[in-house]
């Protein structure tokens, strides 16, 4: 992979919270977001199984399936209840709608669930997507405050997510797994996203990597081919699936056929993904040597029992990479950065043309030329580049050669070195 000097990008590049998170400890927002999440799937489970029981409990004890599911003191569930039964579509001989009956509540019970799995998979992936988001901004401010040379890829994000040089577009989730060091790190890992064991075996041809990739292709299907498995994704994945996956499913992983998702499959997709999110998060900590990558940072991690923040700190904070953070927290910085930007075609101009002007002065021996040409270029640095030191620098030369003259101008470019201070 080629590799760029941090100097051949642009000179003031800039990274700035983006996306979701503004955390230096994604996985500290990750975790609390990944155990809701898991909650939620967790009660709901538990409310499935004691329903599919209790269903078949009161139809031996004789009670219709309205009396057993409607609460009649409660509106939302007389509402739910109506909604359920306009929504039947099973006929009579007559051609009439049928009724629900227990029979119906437990295929829609079975049908729902399985809504609910397909949708914690999309969930996790999509909270997922975040965290990586958040690495990404991470791993280049490390990158940038250590001064380490760019890959290609690295310099490319860089520039997507610079406030001045991006698009107002964040990457996604397959764009982050092409970086070179997220995918190493996630190859380091087996396909459950545990170290390897012995070299191999069957399961050792594939990483953690393959299995992050397998997940974000599923839930593309889910999302986009309505829950089916495309040409594209069963050629892809098919090898994958036999090797690692066919054991947590009892349905077919087919070519244009429902793409199977048991509870098993389920748990494999929520421990892939948080010991990935896991991995990543102690190779910010090490890059970084503490100052990202847990919840304490930029401070060192306290003796054990120390009950962490709920809120990781920011991404910027003082010490971190200076330009990016006084983007972040200077307002008037940010319109000074901006004008750079702006007026970046005509500055280089500006400044070759008033050096060719000096040129030609000191060639005529024209002090008050080379005074104004002095004074030019301080303006430039001063007013475009924000770069006070070569501004003062011009300035003091201009001051000095228009004093010679005992020129008015002296106290004009004087009010302008003031402001250098």
């Amino acid at each position: 992979m080629a590799e760029f000097d941090v100097l051949r990008l642009p000179r003031e590049l800039v990274i700035r919270p983006s996306g979701i998170w503004n955390s230096r400890a994604p996985f500290h927002n990750f975790l609390a977001l990944f155990k809701i999440e898991g909650r939620a799937f967790a009660i709901t489970t538990m409310c499935y199984e004691r329903i599919d029981a209790e269903l078949l409990l009161a139809r031996e004890q004789g009670k219709t399936l309205e009396e057993f599911l409607v609460t009649q003191t409660n509106h939302r569930s007389r509402r739910a209840w109506n909604s359920y039964v306009r929504n039947q579509t099973e006929r009579n001989l007559e051609g009439i709608i049928k009724g629900p009956i227990y029979s119906n509540a437990r295929h829609d019970l079975v049908v729902g669930h399985d809504l609910l799995r397909r949708s914690t998979v999309i969930a996790t992936l999509s909270l997922f997507e975040s965290y990586i988001q958040c690495w990404l901004l991470n791993y280049l401010l490390i990158k940038l405050e250590r001064q380490e040379k760019w890959l290609e890829e690295e310099a490319k994000f860089a520039l997507q997510l610079s406030p001045v040089h991006g698009k107002n577009r964040d990457p996604n989730l397959a764009d982050i797994l092409k970086i070179t060091h997220l995918r190493d790190t996630l190859k380091s890992l087996d396909q459950n996203g545990d170290s390897f064991a012995e070299e191999g075996t069957a399961l050792s041809q594939f990483s953690c990597f393959d299995s992050v990739s397998f997940w974000r292709q599923y839930r593309n299907g889910l999302v986009h081919n309505r829950g089916f498995c495309t040409p594209k994704l069963f050629e892809k994945q098919e090898l994958f699936w036999k090797i690692c996956m066919g054991q947590y499913a009892r349905d077919e992983f087919g070519e244009r056929k429902r793409l199977p998702l048991s509870t098993e499959l389920l748990q494999n997709c929520l421990t892939i993904v948080y010991k990935s999110a896991r991995a990543l998060e102690s190779t910010l900590f090490r890059l970084s040597e503490g100052r990202r990558g847990h919840p304490f940072a930029p401070d060192p991690i306290p003796q054990k029992g120390t009950v962490p923040p709920q809120y990781a700190n920011k991404l910027l904070v003082n010490g971190d990479h200076d330009l990016s953070l006084r983007w972040h927290i200077n307002a008037e910085f940010r319109e000074q950065f901006k004008l750079v930007y702006r007026t970046r075609g005509d500055l280089d101009q500006a400044i070759e043309f008033y050096q060719k002007a000096l040129k030609q002065d000191e060639d005529l021996d024209s002090k008050e030329g080379m005074a104004i040409d002095y004074g030019n270029l301080g303006l430039v640095y001063y007013k475009l580049l924000g770069n006070k030191t070569e501004a003062k620098r011009y300035y003091l030369m201009s001051i000095d050669l228009f004093k010679q003259l005992d020129s008015p101008n002296t106290k004009t470019v004087q009010a302008w070195l003031a402001l250098c201070k």
